[in-house]
């Protein structure tokens, strides 16, 4: 029997489907796993790059020790250790060394100053490592424009050095302290602070603190020079030439060079010795752009002879001489250069957006000129320039190279260092470049070519034998953490199901969608996140308003009367005038069938793209205005809003099947030139959608061989999952996505969750629409259905199974008959298809594709999914340590610990009297940044510990309407700065408080803060060098709980009632890792409590992780049915949360906090209540008492064991 697999795959989520050859559903379900990257706040964060900063920062650290360690040893020869015991004031300290280029001080005093040159050497950029990273290239970006603004800043003071700027900025500060205009003759004057008009905002002060200041080391390095020079003039015999170079080059200044990651380069798959070529090699570039124009395909929309056609000789030549000088050609440019018919396509879908260049050739070219460049191409000479560039680790060494072996001029080696080579590697040696590119300079196709250099290569998938399971992916293989882990996610899905059943692979199809987001790459990713986060946030700030101030009931963010209220808003009006927002909506009537139309109208600034005339809102929602694809949707099989644009019924006819761009153009170049002026006026802030209207180039219409995929992770899935299949076919989203419009089957989940939420089958009452009592449960579920907003509900992970199903039916003869479909509706100008699939068309009966399953079966396996979670548990890991010593490298095996201990804030522990008490209790502060985030309202302030501050904060608030947003806002806190004011002075607030000299008040930038968590802080004191404690009062807080174990003892009174005895015991991950080191089990089997009670493990559910499984149950386990998977699918739950908390002042609780199998954990409510079979409840919170579960493990497939 043949058997089909359908996967919806995504970066944290695959829904599965399987599928015989008659159709009938034998698995349907949902797996869900952490992402490969971490996700804070709307920002992915790779989990490997955050442990690189703490090692990173780590290093640094131990670094600057072993410098200080160096120096000392250096200078204590030459009496220039300083008297440490003699504490000096951060004025005295500059003023030294303003005193050090001018006149002599002690050797002492010296030795101070290069001990604070050790310590803040200043800031030296890495050009090389910075070109790699966009962000870091953004963030060295804001650097060197603070640099610029210091440098700027001396110079307007006439000062040499750093040193003598910031000792002028102290006498600034003095001199303002006199006058009293100044808080704090110890904090200097931040000229930071001064605006635009040269105003000084104390808000933007931060005195000499190096929070957003950075000193360049080269000024660091020239004030060394200049105070040596000076000092050398008094003391000739100490400070030499030899102990210069030491101190200052080999200790001060010493700067590593980057380590080589030779290493890490992946070897040659058919030179296995040799690395494989960096991608910004020429023989690599060359090779890429070779193999490029072969893969070139065109096809002649008018010319069935020309279809899929390679490039000849001629062609390729050409393309190939252009795009050595170039980075990068437009397919329009290219096919201007072949001379090619605008009719003629290119295979774009599979090239990308445009045609790579050789990017080294062309960036050596720019900056040399084409004299210079072809004298050293001619002499062989530029592999050799290549290789100084991409080996160098420090530009000083790249630019004397430059200088004295190339004599370039000083403008050229200035443009050099700025080129920024391509990062990467290929998957070939240069060995076997070398070997390819003569093939492929004669036309020879790259597998060919290896053929004829005598390697072997893999047979076709066609001819190649199939396994019997997938083979596991090595660690770190696709060398990215969000694909690697997704495609480990599905090669283990796919190997269980064929286990499972037994299948054969040659009897195998499968089928997968890839999501949009595994598509794109890791900051395309973040900018989807961060715009759905705005708008989420957004959304909900109008339902809190329309629910506090209007007259709609509970309004939810994803309501129809948000979006009518976004509307409102977008007409300019006023969003405090809610009677006029009442009547608009009022007026607005079928708003949600049109609201789209509402949405382009604003879009295109109330204009027909195509006539230019202005749309008037009285004609919109009339059949004289429709809605049409800029591409047709034939041609594309877009649906999407950025493919959609709103005009008059008239042109749109006359467009008929053409893109807007052809369209426009052949009504003469003079209506062309108007129409891009027009598009991209208009969609000045859309470039997605103007792309649209003048793209010139459209991919061939929709073909079935176009379900091929060739983005990255579908590549990666493709060769993993041949392995057992020789049918692997890729859908894409815009199919699957028309197949459940037109299948109508997107409420199905919705129903089900309406059913479970509520006991009614919403779904019977469908069929009945006349009776009364069904319009109300209609009603009601709309009602509720309203919390959701249209489109999918992904707030039940069941939605990526019901995805999976349509990807399993979407067949390329089904994608064919959608294609073909839309192209005769489109050819026939009909605006739709009718409820039964018909086209509004007498001459034509064209029925789309039926839905091959009934829909009762698929609501019956919705109701009977069981979403299996994968979460890490690991407490420890074994690894091993290699170093280098002088007899050798040594091996040392370790478990390390898997995660943080202790969260990042260190706290104090400080003695706070105790309200409405004599006595005195332990607390544990912290300094946080006074932000809107940190005090929300006047709730927030029992948090502050100083009682002053608190009543500044609380009058701060009531001036405010008690909102933090605004009171706290940095915009506002700038304004209107938060002064540390006398209450006695100032019982009432005033707006320029000072003290009773008259001078500024310093402003409150941070306040101390409680932490309530008192029993999870564990002390640890700061030590030096030699591990003497110098600070006691330092405490972390536990990073998180790792088990609960749960003791039980059941006793039977005189009655003969079941009396339960519950007890807990609660580990940290801190305790949970000492007790594994030291071979400790982590809880004992037995428990004695306060009574002397020996109470065992409860033997159903003896302890519990995050991440583990339970099926609830009411009275008794029996009342569990372990063989109907829709009861356990309202009982099983997932434990996302540990803790423990005093009651009454006295008991002491195990909590835990479980999320229902099918919910999303965004936004979760934990309710404080037991299980109830009768309640809908997705999340719940219940103490170790009321715990009443059977812990159980969930397969991938969603099998239930105990």
């Amino acid at each position: 029997m043949h058997y089909t697999i359908s996967l919806d795959a995504g970066t944290n989520s695959i829904g599965f489907a399987l599928l015989d050859s008659t159709n009938t559903l034998l698995e349907l379900g949902v797996d869900t796993f952490p992402m490969g990257n971490k996700e804070e706040k709307g920002v992915e964060k790779s989990r490997s790059a955050e442990r690189r900063g703490y090692r990173s920062a780590r290093r640094n650290r131990f670094r600057y020790h072993l410098r200080r360690a160096q120096l000392n040893t250096l200078l204590k020869p030459l009496g220039m250790i300083p008297d440490w015991s003699h504490k000096i004031t951060a004025f005295d300290l500059y003023k030294m060394r303003k005193e050090a280029v001018e006149q002599q001080i002690t050797l002492q005093e010296l030795g101070r100053i290069l001990f604070l040159f050790n310590k803040y050497r200043g800031f030296k950029s890495s050009r090389k490592e910075v070109g790699k990273d966009p962000e870091k290239e953004k963030e060295e970006g804001a650097i060197q424009s603070e640099i610029s603004w210091l440098k700027n800043r001396m110079s307007a003071h006439n000062c040499k050095t750093v040193g003598h700027y910031f000792f002028k900025m102290f006498e600034k500060s003095h001199e303002l302290q006199q006058r009293g205009e100044w808080h704090n003759p110890d904090e200097p004057y931040d000229e930071r602070g001064l605006d635009g008009a040269e105003k000084f905002s104390l808000v933007n002060s931060r005195g000499i603190r190096r929070e957003g200041r950075h000193l360049e080391r080269t000024l660091i390095e020239a004030e060394f020079d200049l105070i040596w020079q000076k000092q050398r003039t008094f003391y000739p015999a100490i400070l030499t030439d030899s102990n210069y170079h030491q101190i200052k080059n080999r200790c001060i200044f010493y700067q590593r060079l980057l380590k080589s990651p030779k290493k890490f380069i992946g070897k040659c798959s058919y030179e296995k010795s040799k690395p494989c070529a960096p991608l910004s090699s020429l023989p690599f570039q060359e090779f890429r752009l070779l193999k490029q124009l072969l893969d070139i395909r065109i096809t002649d929309e008018k010319n069935p002879e020309m279809f899929n056609v390679s490039l000849d000789d001629e062609q390729r030549g050409m393309l190939f001489e252009e795009l050595q000088n170039r980075k990068s050609l437009s397919f329009g440019d290219a096919k201007k250069l072949l001379k090619l018919p605008k009719n003629v396509k290119f295979n774009t879908d599979e090239l990308g957006k445009d045609l790579m260049g050789n990017k080294t050739r062309a960036s050596l070219r720019q900056v040399l000129g084409e004299g210079l460049f072809q004298e050293i191409e001619q002499q062989g000479q530029l592999e050799k320039l290549w290789h100084i560039i991409y080996m160098h680790q420090d530009e000083a060494w790249l630019r004397e190279k430059l200088a004295q072996k190339w004599e370039f001029s000083p403008d050229i080696i200035n443009a050099i260092t700025e080129i920024h080579l391509e990062e990467g590697y290929g998957s070939y040696s240069t060995t076997v470049l070398q070997k390819l590119l003569p093939e492929l300079r004669k036309g020879v196709h790259e597998r060919d070519a290896l053929k004829k250099a005598g390697y072997e290569v893999e047979q076709n998938a066609a001819n190649r034998p199939l396994k019997p399971r997938i083979s596991e992916l090595k660690n770190n293989e696709l060398r990215n953490p969000v694909v690697e882990k997704a495609t480990m996610r599905v090669i283990r899905l796919v190997n269980q199901l064929i286990k499972k059943y037994s299948i054969n692979p040659e009897q195998l199809t499968i089928r997968v969608e890839s999501t949009r987001e595994l598509k794109k790459p890791k900051q395309e990713r973040q900018k989807i996140r961060n715009q759905n986060l705005d708008t989420e946030k957004r959304r909900k700030e109008y339902a809190a308003f329309l629910t506090k101030y209007g007259k709609f009931g509970i309004v939810y963010p994803n309501s129809a009367v948000i979006n009518k209220f976004e509307l409102w808003l977008e007409l300019g009006e006023n969003q405090e005038n809610l009677k006029d927002f009442q009547k608009f909506i009022l007026d607005s009537k079928g708003f949600d069938l049109h609201f789209e139309k509402y949405r382009l109208w604003l879009e295109q600034g109330m204009k027909c793209p195509y006539t230019f005339k202005t749309i008037p809102l009285a004609d919109l929602m009339s059949p004289e205005i429709e809605i049409e694809h800029i591409i047709p949707y034939s041609r594309s099989m877009d649906n999407s809003f950025v493919n959609k644009t709103l005009c008059f019924t008239e042109a749109n006819k006359q467009k008929s099947n053409s893109t807007a761009f052809e369209f426009m153009r052949d009504k003469g170049e003079g209506t062309l030139i108007a129409f891009k002026e027009h598009i991209k006026k208009v969609f000045s802030k859309s470039p997605e959608k103007q792309k649209r209207f003048l793209q010139e180039e459209v991919p061939p219409s929709f073909r079935p061989d176009q379900l091929t995929n060739t983005s990255y992770i579908a590549r990666q899935i493709r060769s993993k999952l041949q392995e057992v299949s020789r049918d692997v076919q890729f859908t894409t989203g815009a199919a699957t996505s028309e197949l459940r419009r037109i299948w109508r089957i997107g409420s199905l989940l919705e129903e089900v969750m309406y059913e479970e939420a509520t006991g009614i089958e919403m779904w019977r009452h469908f069929a009945n629409r006349a009776d009364e009592n069904n319009k109300i449960e209609i009603e009601n579920f709309k009602q509720w259905q309203a919390q959701f907003g249209k489109g999918k509900n992904r707030s039940d992970h069941r939605h990526h199974a019901l995805d999976a199903l349509v990807i399993g039916f979407c067949t390329p003869a089904i994608v064919q008959q959608i294609s073909t479909f839309h192209r005769v509706r489109e050819e026939l100008k009909i605006a739709n298809a009718d409820h039964d699939g018909l086209l509004f068309s007498k001459e034509l009966e064209y029925r789309l594709p039926r839905l091959p399953i009934q829909k009762s079966s698929i609501r019956e396996a919705l109701k009977q999914i069981l979403v299996a979670s994968q979460v890490n548990q690991r407490l420890l890991v074994a690894q091993q340590n290699h170093s280098k010593k002088k007899g050798g490298k040594h091996t040392q095996a370790v478990q390390s610990v898997r995660g943080a201990l202790f969260k990042e804030t260190f706290f104090g522990k400080i003695q706070k009297p105790h309200p409405n008490a004599f006595d005195k209790h332990e607390v544990f502060v912290t300094r946080k940044a006074l932000t809107p985030e940190l005090i929300k309202s006047s709730k927030d302030l029992e948090k502050i510990v100083d009682v002053q501050i608190r009543e500044i904060l609380k009058q701060r608030l009531a001036q405010y309407g008690d909102r933090g947003d605004k009171a706290f806002s940095e915009e506002e806190m700038r304004r209107n700065p938060v002064y540390m004011y006398s209450l006695n002075d100032y019982p009432n607030r005033s707006t320029n408080p000072s003290s009773k000299k008259g001078n500024t008040l310093p402003v409150i930038k941070k306040v101390r803060t409680i932490s309530k968590n008192v029993r999870s802080f564990v002390a640890i004191p700061a030590k030096d060098a030699d591990g003497v404690i110098v600070a006691s009062n330092r405490y972390a807080e536990k990073n998180e709980n790792y088990i609960m174990a749960f003791y039980q003892l059941l006793s039977t009174n005189k009655k003969g009632e079941t009396k339960r005895i519950c007890d807990f015991k609660l580990l940290s991950t801190v305790e949970a890792v000492r007790k594994r080191q030291q071979g400790e089990p982590l809880f004992a089997d037995e428990l004695t409590n306060e009574k002397g009670e020996t109470l065992p493990l409860n033997p159903l559910c003896p302890n519990l992780k995050k991440g583990d499984f339970v099926v609830f149950y009411e009275n008794t386990p029996d009342e569990i049915q372990w063989n109907d998977p829709e009861d356990l699918s309202k009982r099983l739950y997932q434990a996302t949360g540990l803790s423990e908390g005093i009651k009454s002042k006295i008991y002491l609780f195990g909590y835990v906090s479980f999320a229902k199998h099918n919910h999303s954990r965004y936004n979760a409510s934990y309710e404080s209540k037991e299980f109830s079979l009768s309640e809908s409840m997705p999340f719940l919170m219940m103490s170790h008492i009321q715990l009443k579960a059977v812990k159980v493990k969930v397969s991938q497939l969603g099998e239930v064991t105990v």
